[in-house]
């Protein structure tokens, strides 16, 4: 055969790397996490069994009341002690018709019932909000209506209803409030996003901050397996 001459077996072989498809960069069986994701009902006792769909327990494995709270978003767990075998105090968090909710506060006045907040925000950073009646003592002082002199300071208690707002970043399971500091933490991977938070100031509305947090998450998604 001439050295000039083209083999067939070489021509066919070329066809075949031609034709043959080639690995792609896939997510596989792994779906991106939008506010339109549907995770998994049950019981999740870690956030790795969150970040992979498979809740550890199934929501019939309770043996109590769940509690809805529409008005704050929330969930409280009722248990019925004298059959329950499920440790609420091992759930992470719990997925009810595809909503995650979250641990996020122990009621010591209730030391059976434990509250799960539902997840405002999905994505590589979470968003949830709660709120807390509290009680503090105030000082009020006490004047002579005369003289308009000091007589005392007493103490006073006072309601107020404080607001939390927190993030849950799914990457290394942290939870911390929602200021300026934390976002410009989490989001400092985005170099192109950098220039708009260098922006944001403290003074800046909730809303500014809660709109830098889902561009992120759109620009750095992240995948339930």
């Amino acid at each position: 055969m001439s050295k000039n001459s083209f083999s067939p077996f070489i021509f066919i072989g070329f066809l075949c790397l031609l034709f043959t498809p080639l690995p792609v960069n896939a997510q596989g069986d792994s779906t991106r996490l939008t506010a339109k994701f549907k995770f998994k009902d049950g019981f999740y006792t870690t956030i790795d069994q969150f970040k992979h769909n498979q809740p550890a327990f199934a929501l019939t494995d309770f043996k109590g009341s769940m509690v809805p709270k529409s008005s704050e978003n929330a969930l409280e767990l009722l248990p019925n002690q004298s059959t329950q075998s499920l440790d609420i105090q091992q759930v992470w968090g719990i997925v009810v018709n595809g909503t995650p909710y979250i641990r996020y506060t122990i009621d010591t006045a209730k030391k059976h019932s434990m509250t799960y907040q539902a997840l405002q925000i999905v994505g590589k950073l979470c968003y949830f909000s709660y709120s807390i009646e509290e009680t503090t003592t105030v000082p009020m002082p006490v004047y002579d209506p005369i003289g308009g002199r000091l007589l005392y300071t007493g103490k006073v208690k006072n309601k107020a209803k404080n607001t939390f707002r927190k993030i849950l970043s799914l990457v290394d399971g942290r939870m911390t409030d929602l200021n300026l500091e934390n976002l410009k933490h989490y989001t400092a991977d985005d170099k192109k996003l950098q220039k708009s938070v260098a922006e944001l100031t403290a003074n800046d509305p909730l809303q500014r901050l809660l709109k830098t947090l889902q561009i992120y998450n759109d620009r750095n998604p992240i995948y339930i397996h």
